[in-house]
């Protein structure tokens, strides 16, 4: 049998440390099935390992003590072996010979591959024998080990998905720093004119300084001799009555040897501009153009090799500097074919076709060609040549040779450093203008220095947020502003060390955002700044929570089937009991009518006994719903939905029906959980109507405030309670039913509790919480 440990390598289960919910499981396992031993076992290809350990000492065996390794070795559901001694393939086990294993029941833990990937089992030392209950609560355990195993993949998914983001937010931080953009927003309806933080530290103004919308209007501002003048009244050329959603110019201050990038966007309400230091760019492309030129003026001084053909015989003459172009000795003998092996095929066909064209065309030619020298290097060469022309013919070609190797890897490299620089301002640019994380700058007294346009358009109204106004804290909701505040100072207290802290927040639209921050201080220009940089996390706190929750409902319903099993236990054995002794008093008895009246007796008990089978079997086909979203209800359909699909004879005339459910009352919460609640309720209320009289049922639902939904189910139930007593212990038999329903109210942060009018009516009254 081959091996494959990918579907279990696929949980990273292996070597985690002992989990309470695991050992619950195993603990409750042994309970159950009344054995010593309980375990959840993984299978290696070495080794058998064990997640969790009940009544044995051992952690792990070699994979040749392994039971459960039967399960990869022959196709099977579960496997019981009640004594194997008497077994033809486990008799010699050395799980049997070595530990003394003689009894082994377990059901196989397969991976979403279908691949059996260890077990759920009890063990014995003695020969035993499970019941039909044992084993199907030794599967459903099974079934809740692989619930966990779920869980723990999706955790493990969701750590790395975490750790790719902290990887993100790092690079993003440090190229943030690189950024170095400035602005200026006018506001031509309010008359005010904005201008970017970083704005004043390019063209190297006071923190204070500001412009007014009249001195903007009129060219009033004293900026003669800084380049930002000049880009004002550039900007006051662009006209608001031609409205342009984006466009773009390059603005060339030779006074000051700077270039900038223009951005803007004007309508007649307002003006958005942004400025990009492009000089260093412009600077290096002049660079490239003056060596251009120089090296054109050099390629005139260089010495330069000559050659011809004569096409009439063929013959190559080369000068001396031809020769040493090529690195062979002069007068070397020349052919076609000695020169045809310095060159690729595709470089000497395209030297060939222009060679061709100058004699068939009687035409010049100018071209790059890339060949190897003797000595194996490679060059780059310029060929020129034109035809000589005689008696109508071409006689010779003739043309000369230049080594432009240096030069033309020069080129390549400038040309590759500027792509390379395009690409980081594109980079940059692009980073400024991101809509993934919140970005914002404030010195020590909470004032704003620098703030990204997506934080603006989430949190803010980007007319009311403007720099050196403090930032504004009613965004945070309770106790997010303290914690804010705390972890700002702590920054401040500690320059260069990031603080993480997750914040909640309200947007622009009222709604409630989760955000997780990093917050860290750096010296600036003049004084210390707070970087702060965040992202919306709501999504991902949304599945945690959902994850939190699948694992509460899974210990809740644990606790539930202990209290299950015991109340059948004792069920049974008192109506065996009772079954036992009425046949001991028919065989005592000798009179007839007695023994008739006994069996009577006898048969009413085999009626409550398989009563008790019929509402077993209701509770162990009861399934789990799979979905626990949070849903809006409509409270009339719902609950006409559960009386037309499960209790259609109370719309019958034999009894009464009272519904008092507004068709537009909705609530939000669990339907399915919901939906187990009142079918309990509804079933122990008939069941416990009074027999010679016809049963009525009342449903209200109202709402007296916006957080919670009440519900009020009244029937006429022959049972009798007392107000102070809310333990549900007089329910006997049909306990669980109340009880369920009770407890699941609690899970969905309810309340069920129970109104008797000593008349023989009950109200079960329930309180559910809407959407919280």
């Amino acid at each position: 049998m081959d091996f494959d440990n990918q579907g279990l390598a696929s949980y990273e289960i292996i070597g985690t440390p002992a989990e309470e919910m695991y050992d619950q499981i195993t603990a409750m396992a042994a309970e159950i099935c009344q054995c010593p031993v309980g375990l959840i076992v993984f299978l290696e290809k070495e080794r058998q390992w064990f997640k969790s350990v009940y009544g044995f000492s051992l952690k792990e065996t070699p994979i040749e003590y392994s039971i459960c390794k039967r399960f990869q070795e022959k196709e099977m559901d579960q496997m019981i072996i009640n004594d194997l001694k008497n077994s033809d393939h486990f008799s010699q086990h050395p799980a049997r010979l070595e530990y003394g294993i003689q009894f082994y029941a377990g059901f196989p833990l397969r991976a979403e591959n279908g691949q059996v990937i260890g077990s759920c089992c009890v063990l014995d030392f003695k020969p035993n024998k499970l019941t039909e209950f044992q084993i199907r609560n030794l599967q459903l355990l099974t079934q809740q080990v692989m619930q966990l195993l779920a869980q723990h993949k999706a955790y493990k998914r969701l750590e790395r998905e975490k750790e790719e983001l902290k990887s993100w937010q790092k690079i993003v931080h440090q190229s943030a720093e690189l950024s170095k953009i400035g602005g200026i927003y006018i506001d031509f309806k309010n008359q005010k004119v904005v201008l970017g933080e970083h704005t004043k530290r390019l063209f190297n103004l006071h923190d204070s300084y500001s412009l007014s919308y009249d001195e903007y209007l009129n060219q009033k501002f004293d900026l003669i001799d800084n380049p930002l003048g000049h880009l004002l009244k550039k900007i006051r050329q662009f006209d608001p009555d031609t409205p342009t959603p984006s466009n773009s110019c390059i603005l060339k201050l030779e006074a000051f040897e700077k270039v900038f990038q223009i951005n803007y966007a004007i309508n007649q309400s307002k003006l958005i501009c942004t400025f990009l230091d492009i000089s260093e760019n412009k600077n290096l492309e002049d660079k490239i153009l003056s060596y251009k030129v120089m090296m054109e003026e050099v390629e005139l001084q260089r010495e330069i090799g000559a050659w011809e053909v004569d096409t009439q015989t063929n013959q190559l003459n080369w000068t001396e500097n031809t020769y040493k172009i090529y690195g062979i000795p002069p007068n070397t003998p020349l052919d076609l074919d000695y020169v045809k092996s310095f060159y690729s095929n595709i470089s000497f066909s395209s030297m060939e076709r222009d060679f061709n064209d100058c004699i068939s065309k009687r035409q010049a030619y100018n071209s790059i060609y890339q060949f190897k020298s003797h000595d194996k290097k490679k060059k780059w060469v310029r060929v020129t040549a034109r035809p000589l022309i005689q008696g109508g013919e071409v006689r010779k070609v003739i043309g000369s040779i230049q080594d432009i190797t240096k030069d033309y890897q020069l080129k390549e490299e400038l040309t590759k450093n500027i792509n390379l620089l395009k690409e980081k301002n594109n980079f940059l640019t692009n980073l400024a203008n991101n809509n993934s994380f919140f970005i914002y700058k404030m010195n020590q007294e909470g004032r704003i220095t620098f703030v990204n346009e997506y934080y603006k358009r989430t949190f803010q109204n980007a007319n009311e947020l403007r720099i050196g106004e403090k930032i504004n804290d009613e965004v945070l909701i309770g106790e997010s502003k303290l914690e804010a505040i705390k972890v700002a100072q702590a920054a401040f207290r500690n320059k260069g060390e990031i603080y993480r802290v997750k914040l909640i927040q309200k947007n622009n639209k009222g709604k409630e955002l989760t955000c997780q921050w990093d917050f860290s201080v750096y010296e600036g220009k003049n004084e210390d700044e707070l970087l702060c940089i965040g992202y919306d996390i709501s999504e991902l706190e949304a599945k945690t929570k959902q994850l939190l929750q699948t694992s509460k409902l899974t210990s809740f319903f644990n606790g539930k089937l202990i209290e299950f099993n015991n109340l059948v236990s004792h069920n049974f054995r008192s109506h065996v009991a009772s079954i036992k002794g009425l046949f001991s008093l028919i065989e005592l008895s000798k009179s007839n009518e007695e023994k008739f009246e006994f069996l009577n007796l006898a048969k009413g008990s085999l009626e409550t006994l398989d009563e008790t089978l019929f509402n077993l079997n209701s509770i162990t086909d009861l399934n789990l719903p799979n979905e626990t979203e949070v849903d809006p209800i409509n409270l009339n359909f719902f609950f006409l939905q559960i009386i037309k699909n499960s209790f259609p004879f109370l719309l019958t005339k034999d009894h009464r029906f009272r519904f008092e459910v507004a068709e537009d009352l909705i609530i939000l919460n669990f339907p399915e959980y919901l939906k187990i609640i009142v079918i309990q309720i509804l079933s122990f209320g008939f069941k416990s109507r009074p027999e010679n009289e016809p049963y009525w049922l009342s449903i209200k639902a109202y709402q007296k405030d916006t957080d919670f939904i009440h519900i009020d189910i009244s029937n006429n139930s022959k049972q009798a309670f007392k107000m102070e007593e809310q333990e549900f212990a007089h329910f006997r038999d049909d306990k669980w039913k109340i009880s369920s329903a009770q407890n699941l109210m609690k899970f969905l942060g309810g309340r069920l509790t129970i109104n008797n009018d000593g008349a023989n009516s009950i109200t079960f009254k329930l309180s559910l919480p809407n959407g919280n």
